[in-house]
């Protein structure tokens, strides 16, 4: 039951299946369990009667439905094979489950850069707005004018790598579909969260081979040598990649 919970929390259709499987399996068992202190199954449908199965012990010797199974040899011995079964499983299941385990850490992950990269979209409307015409020229500056509050929401807070900003000497005017922000490469593995110059976040998926910012870009975004603004953003992920420029 506590391993089902775990299971719910981490992936909510495999907890559903677990439970069916649980409570099929347990209703049988749990008439059994009545039987042997001398009680018809159809207490199982009593409230909270399953709370108490496991502390109530067994009849000494036989009642009107059978002998006691304690006193059968071979019941005993299968208890105990069903007993290194259970045990197996409850060492078995959470391995099974470690998959899901990191990959829902990861989405919590990417859901928390994707909303901080947004919040960084926002701080540069409001720039914008402020300064006609002119775009931010680096994350520090919309922090220093209160733009954004604190640094905090400009680094991943998992590998406390910066995001990347890009926006550097691109017009204001320019297409809303060009990146200008995104993660560090390899802060989420082969996925990158991008903010667009509409405001706009996506979370997109890139070949594990690549690693420099202009290859995801370029993977990404294939049409950005195409403009004049595009290419200054490959600039600046070109200095980027060199160290020039945090």
């Amino acid at each position: 039951l506590i391993l089902d919970i775990i299971v719910c929390l981490i992936a909510p259709t495999w907890g559903t299946v677990l439970f069916v499987l649980f409570l099929l399996a347990s209703i049988p068992l749990d008439v059994r369990r009545l039987h042997d202190f001398g009680m018809s199954g159809w207490w199982l449908f009593s409230p909270f009667m399953w709370l108490v199965l496991p502390f109530i012990p067994s009849q000494h010797g036989a009642n009107k439905y059978g002998p006691n199974p304690v006193d059968n040899e071979h019941n005993v011995s299968a208890i105990k094979v069903y007993s290194v079964i259970g045990i197996i499983w409850l060492v078995v299941l959470p391995l099974a489950l470690l998959p899901a385990l990191h990959s829902s850490r990861q989405k919590a992950r990417i859901l928390h850069c994707s909303s901080n990269i947004k919040q960084i979209g926002t701080g540069i409307v409001m720039f914008e707005q402020d300064n006609p015409g002119k775009m931010p020229s680096d994350l520090q500056t919309l922090i220093s004018k209160d733009y954004l509050t604190g640094s905090d929401t400009c680094q991943c807070p998992t590998s406390s790598q910066k995001y990347i900003y890009l926006g550097n000497g691109v017009s204001e005017n320019c297409s809303g579909d060009i990146p200008v922000a995104m993660d560090t490469p390899g802060n989420h593995d082969k996925w990158v969260n991008i903010l667009l110059k509409s405001g706009a976040v996506q979370t997109y998926s890139f070949s594990s081979k690549t690693k420099s910012c202009v290859d995801i870009l370029r993977e990404l975004f294939p049409t950005l040598e195409n403009t004049k603004d595009g290419r200054i953003i490959l600039e600046n992920a070109r200095n980027i990649d060199a160290g020039k420029v945090l």
